[in-house]
């Protein structure tokens, strides 16, 4: 649960930071960057609280995760040179569902190394 925590509060701090008005490297970048964040921090979520997965408990990860996102968003609206979009937390959702499946991944993959053992 320590990392779920730790990554939530960095993106809450990162989300505090005012938005410098430059242009990005390339168009989309912060939808890369939405989609890994979400990711990351619905694999903790899902490796903290769960050892058997199901699709029920993919949607009740994924919800708490874009629930975060969309207050996220709402944060952002209130900083400086930052804005709210809804295309963000689309990125927040497929990030989360990556994060989630990555994670009942690995849990197969380590149920099946320990069956073989």
């Amino acid at each position: 649960m320590m990392g779920f925590l730790i990554w939530a509060v960095i993106i809450f701090w990162s989300a505090s930071l005012p938005g410098s008005g430059q242009p990005q490297a390339f168009s989309g970048l912060d939808k890369i960057q939405h989609f890994f964040a979400y990711g990351v921090l619905s694999f903790f979520l899902a490796k903290a609280i769960y050892r058997h997965y199901s699709w029920g408990r993919l949607v009740v990860i994924v919800m708490a995760v874009v629930l975060l996102g969309v207050c996220d968003e709402l944060y952002q609206a209130t900083i400086a040179n930052r804005n709210s979009s809804i295309s963000d937390v689309m990125a927040d959702t497929v990030g989360a569902i990556a994060g989630f499946l990555v994670a009942w991944m690995w849990q197969a993959y380590n149920n099946m190394k320990r069956k073989q053992q």
